[in-house]
């Protein structure tokens, strides 16, 4: 039903789609991938090792004796909670694709193929 034009919506917006000529004067059609879920998947592994090296300095950084009155001593450490679950969020989303793109997957019996070849297809 229309359930299937929505999930496929956000599918399609990955994949840039041109229309071209050769030199020849033929039409050419290319698609271009904007991101795989492997690309997605590094990316959030990827901040996540920034942020908690991030974290872990201001955490030293507010051990130090800095003047108590600092605004950074307050602001900051909130700043961090608000992203950590910002962060959380975004994983348990991308957690949650991971898992529906595998069933996408076994449904279309394409278990083995890297979602860039997979979203390729359409």
């Amino acid at each position: 039903g229309p359930e299937l034009f929505e999930d496929l919506a956000a599918l399609l917006q990955l994949v840039k789609r041109r229309v071209g000529r050769t030199s020849e004067g033929a039409d050419v059609a290319s698609k271009q991938l904007r991101a795989s879920m492997e690309d997605l998947d590094q990316a959030v592994r990827s901040l996540r090792k920034e942020f908690d090296e991030t974290d872990e300095l201001l955490r030293g950084c507010l051990q130090e004796e800095l003047d108590p009155t600092d605004p950074m001593r307050f602001e900051l450490p909130q700043e961090f909670q608000k992203a950590k679950a910002a962060f959380e969020n975004t994983k348990m989303l991308l957690e949650s694709a991971k898992a529906e793109y595998k069933q996408v997957q076994t449904h279309f019996v394409a278990d083995k193929m890297p979602s860039e070849q997979f979203f390729l297809l359409w």
